[in-house]
């Protein structure tokens, strides 16, 4: 079974070329009221730390909440990838720990 680490490790990899990073609408939307921007996130992918263990979702995909501080603004994002070969990471949505709504 594949730790948080393990998680960490291919997300972060994943997440070295944009191409390979997808955008929900719903997370370009929170990402714009929350003034939150892709740098952002993508530092966060590359750079960040799993706290929980991912979980699945009814889809069969892992979703886990990446987090890292940027700059100051503790950066927190849900991403989600299909499995341990995943070749793209999909963010769901992204907040901050001063605008969590």
């Amino acid at each position: 079974m594949a730790t948080n680490r393990d998680w960490e490790k291919l997300i972060h990899e994943i997440a070295q070329s944009t191409i390979n990073v997808i955008f929900t609408r719903h997370a370009d939307e929170m990402m714009t009221a929350r003034r939150i921007t892709k740098a952002m996130v993508l530092e966060t992918l590359r750079r960040g730390h799993i706290v929980r263990p991912p979980v699945q979702t009814p889809g069969g995909n892992m979703k886990c909440r990446m987090e890292y501080d940027c700059g100051g603004d503790e950066i927190k994002v849900i991403a989600a990838v299909a499995g341990m070969g995943a070749t793209q990471t999909i963010v769901v949505t992204a907040f901050d720990k001063d605008r969590e709504e």
